[in-house]
């Protein structure tokens, strides 16, 4: 199902929000979610629960700090977690990369070191905050 049919079969959006904020994205080539919450549509918490439906990728409020390893925090180095907005994580004996937005970059770079990962969502001020506790960068 498409994001904007998400939001509104939630009733978290009506269709005149969802084509106001498809202007603003046909117009601005930004992408439809942050237009939404520019627009003041949605929140970014209602947003990244409903791309955890789509995506089927989990969603954390907040970032469990018990998750964070050594070993997991060596995945991703400082100065990329912070260009990227993602922290790699350790869940069930494999790793989980919380991320925010476009996760191209960071699958790319993991399968160039032959690891994989699960991914789950969350805000960005709450992976900013975990960069900001883990690393010094």
């Amino acid at each position: 199902m498409r994001l904007g049919e998400l939001l509104i079969q939630r009733k978290l959006l009506t269709e005149e929000q969802l084509l106001k904020g498809l202007s603003r994205h046909y117009r601005s080539h930004e992408k439809l979610g942050e237009c939404l919450i520019l627009e003041g549509y949605i929140s970014e918490s209602a947003l990244l629960q409903a791309l955890s439906t789509q995506l089927e990728v989990p969603y954390f409020e907040m970032i469990p700090t018990d998750l964070m390893s050594k070993d997991s925090l060596a995945l991703i180095p400082g100065a990329l977690a912070k260009k990227w907005c993602v922290i790699a994580g350790e869940k069930d004996l494999g790793f989980i990369i919380f991320f925010n937005d476009n996760t191209t970059e960071v699958s790319e770079y993991l399968a160039q070191r032959d690891v994989s990962a699960d991914y789950a969502l969350a805000r960005k001020s709450e992976i900013r905050k975990a960069i900001d506790r883990f690393f010094k960068v």
